[in-house]
């Protein structure tokens, strides 16, 4: 088990606007309607039009945010479990600072290839903004899964990465929401 995936350690990243939105539907799951529920929580999430990042190839946050929101539907009517993780490149401003916006950039590309790599074939991944990733791993058989796939996460994106004639060392963090719970 990979030593960032649980809160105390210096490279845990909680997640914590995944977890108050989460934590919202959360209590209006109660409500009549579970639509309502999520659409009171996803405000924009189908007003935005979804598109794809032209760096990484990945959705962008309103196709995740749709994704979201069907598989918050479907674990409610079945009973089911899922999960958010955000995903975070450590120390992603010193890798442009030093070598340029434009390696930044294939860095990314990268990382969106190994993330897509990794992931599940029901799993979404999005791009969030600049260095920000967002997997929903869902449905959850068990609470390892999301362990499980966490950990694949880091050590997938960690290491060496050969730019244009460059070695470049990459690190992730992960926090993590489980739903319900």
């Amino acid at each position: 088990r990979h030593q960032r995936l649980h809160p105390g350690h210096a490279g845990w990243r909680g997640g914590i606007g995944l977890l108050l939105l989460l934590q919202r539907v959360r209590r209006m799951v109660g409500a009549e309607h579970i639509d309502d529920a999520l659409s009171n929580a996803l405000p924009d999430a189908g007003r935005r039009k979804s598109s794809v990042d032209g760096i990484t190839g990945l959705p962008l946050r309103a196709h995740f945010e749709s994704r979201l929101a069907k598989a918050l539907r479907e674990c409610h009517a079945a009973g089911g479990a899922l999960a958010v993780m955000q995903i975070n490149i450590d120390g992603f401003r010193a890798i442009n600072e030093e070598h340029g916006l434009q390696v930044g950039d294939l860095v990314l590309a990268n990382v969106g290839q190994r993330l897509s790599r990794v992931a599940r074939s029901q799993d979404a991944i999005a791009r969030l903004s600049g260095n920000d990733f967002l997997m929903l791993v869902a449905p959850l058989e068990a609470t390892q899964d999301v362990e499980r796939v966490a950990t694949r996460v880091v050590e997938a994106l960690t290491g060496v990465y050969r730019i244009d004639g460059r070695q470049i060392k990459v690190s992730a963090s992960v926090g993590l929401v489980r739903w319900p719970g």
